[in-house]
């Protein structure tokens, strides 16, 4: 699964947004580093070392996805003419069930939200602010 460009850049100013910037890995490389020691670390959790809150947001958005959409969301993200951003199927297969005329529901929130829950992660962690 991926995002979309335009969702990937949504959800990147949004880290950086709140501060969280820095914490991004520079490149592939250290992105598969920092992956790779979490998912060795005790509970597979991150630690001061290998917080990436946009790989950890983009990980949280498509498991919520898939709490959502079920296992059969990975298929139909790989069947064209599917988009294969969750974000832009999920907000297709609503629109195309919705009943509510000018209906105004958007997937876009969950950006939002889970920026905020890598804030609040590094808070709690000490690498940032107050928790």
């Amino acid at each position: 699964m991926q995002f979309c460009q335009g969702h990937w850049d949504k959800l990147k100013t949004e880290i950086h947004s709140l501060g969280l910037g820095q914490f991004i890995a520079g490149s592939e490389e250290e992105m598969g580093r920092k992956l790779s020691a979490q998912a060795d670390a005790p509970g597979g959790a991150p630690s001061k070392n290998t917080f990436d809150p946009l790989m950890n947001a983009f990980m949280a958005i498509t498991q919520r996805a898939l709490e959502v959409g079920g296992i059969g969301l990975m298929i139909e993200l790989q069947t064209p003419p599917n988009p294969e951003c969750p974000l832009c199927f999920m907000q297709q297969v609503h629109e195309q069930g919705c009943k509510i005329e000018g209906c105004t529901f958007t997937y876009e929130a969950w950006i939002g939200y889970a920026a905020k829950d890598q804030l609040d992660y590094a808070k709690s962690m000490g690498i940032v602010g107050e928790a």
